[in-house]
């Protein structure tokens, strides 16, 4: 059956199980941006929040944890689209991602970047230990920031 104007049957066009599955792998990858950039809003002022809780959003060493939170789920998207029986635009668009994400990070070495690893480094929660435990997976990165 031919709709109007078009040259191929609909049925070519519908969703296939496969096409289901990689919307669902994005959804999930999304959702972890979605997630992050909420608890990220704000302007670092404590507050009181619902519950009675004093919290800050928006922290310096928020925004710094958020980041490689957000690298190491991409990666694990890397490694789940290897999995996938036919990964084509998914495996694609997250190493599009993952490089964007890294040169993100990477030339991210400005005056404010600084200004949040120390801030993470000063605080007395994280210190140093959460770029021992963030960056187990680069040594040399950790020893750098020594």
């Amino acid at each position: 059956m031919l709709q109007d104007g078009a040259d191929t049957p609909i049925h070519r066009h519908l969703l296939t199980e496969n096409d289901w599955m990689v919307i669902s792998n994005f959804r999930d990858v999304l959702r972890h941006f979605a997630n992050a950039l909420k608890a990220l809003e704000g302007d670092a002022q404590v507050r009181i929040r619902k519950g009675g809780e004093l919290v800050a959003y928006g922290t310096a060493w928020d925004i710094i944890q958020a980041f490689e939170y957000l690298l190491g789920k991409l990666e694990e998207a890397k490694t789940m689209a290897k999995d996938l029986p036919d990964p084509g635009h998914f495996a694609v668009n997250v190493e599009l991602g993952w490089k964007n994400w890294t040169n993100i990070t990477r030339s991210s070495l400005s005056i404010r970047c600084i200004m949040s690893y120390s801030a993470i480094a000063l605080h007395p929660a994280l210190r140093l230990q959460w770029f021992e435990e963030a960056w187990a997976h680069r040594p040399d990165s950790s020893k750098r920031f020594r």
